[in-house]
């Protein structure tokens, strides 16, 4: 299953290209037309063969129970909805957090920040919080850097453990 990355700005971009390292499939979702991060990283992503990028589109809606399977895209110039089978969710959306969609998964800090584990993990398996999004982010984009670090070794682990216990039959 893919990893999603929510946003194309330049955290959404070097997100996208940490996790590339480590899955084979990155969904880049983005409500503008065009990435709107630094043209360097745009150009590292369009380089990436396992990182796809769709512009004029948003998420709506985190699917799943008790983990994710998978998010809802609207796209914005037909208001049409598909669901895109995934594995782990990180939004990158900018420093204003635009969480709504995660409030029936998760209990958000009063301004909307999502609360995550020393390891950028939430309450809710599969789902994965850094930077300015999450809850006690300390505002630098050293951190933000850091934190996407540390979301995508914790992804990892995530997906190999959730591959063992798919192969074991669980």
């Amino acid at each position: 299953k893919a990893a999603v990355v929510v946003g194309a700005g330049d955290s959404g971009l070097q997100e996208a290209l940490t996790l590339a390292q480590f899955a084979a499939d990155v969904l880049m979702v983005e409500r503008e037309a065009a990435a709107t991060g630094q043209q360097a990283y745009r150009d590292a992503v369009a380089e990436a063969a396992n990182i796809r990028l769709l512009t004029g589109y948003r998420v709506v809606e985190v699917l799943g129970g008790e983990v994710v399977t998978g998010v809802r895209l609207s796209e914005a110039a037909s208001d049409t909805t598909q669901d895109v089978e995934c594995a782990a969710v990180f939004v990158y959306t900018g420093l204003a957090p635009a969480t709504q969609m995660l409030a029936p998964l998760l209990t958000l800090s009063p301004t909307d920040h999502v609360p995550t584990d020393i390891r950028l993990a939430t309450a809710l398996p599969g789902l994965f919080a850094a930077g300015a999004v999450r809850a006690d982010f300390s505002g630098q984009a050293v951190s933000a850097a850091g934190d996407g670090a540390t979301a995508a070794v914790t992804a990892h682990s995530y997906l190999e453990r959730l591959d063992q216990q798919l192969s074991m039959g669980r």
